[in-house]
């Protein structure tokens, strides 16, 4: 085995390998915060669409009293 030349190829792929796994898990990390921030959105959309159905209906009920 020539160990000038094995020796760099470990050191090689061990980077790339590490270099994979970081980048793979940085990604899984800002996927999972894009998911989380969706949720939030669509949550508070239908937060806000409940209150103004809410809000339409008193005021209907207020106009037919009338």
């Amino acid at each position: 085995m020539n160990l000038p030349l094995f020796l760099p190829l470990v050191v090689t792929t061990a980077l790339a390998i590490g270099g994979w796994y970081v980048v793979h898990r940085l990604s899984m990390n800002r996927d999972q915060a894009n998911k989380r921030h969706e949720l939030r959105i669509q949550y508070l959309l239908e937060a806000y669409r409940s209150l103004e159905k809410a809000d339409i209906v008193v005021i209907l009920r207020y106009m037919h009293a009338i």
